[in-house]
């Protein structure tokens, strides 16, 4: 498990990230909502356990041989 500190300081990063990016999209746009779900679904950690059930994860072999 993550200590709070270190939790807190990785909110606090992908948050500053987020409001840096939502400061450079154009009134009216789509990239809040794109964002928004792009950040939900990243977040979090896989565990190598975990590894087989999502189709985005690729072991260390798979990532060399792109």
């Amino acid at each position: 498990k993550v200590n709070g500190s270190e939790q807190n300081a990785d909110v606090e990063l992908v948050d500053a990230l987020v409001g840096a990016i939502m400061r450079q999209g154009q009134p009216g746009s789509d990239i809040g909502s794109r964002l928004h779900l792009s950040v939900v679904m990243s977040y979090g950690k896989v565990l190598e356990d975990d590894e087989s059930r999502f189709s985005v994860s690729k072991k260390v072999d798979e990532k060399d041989s792109c």
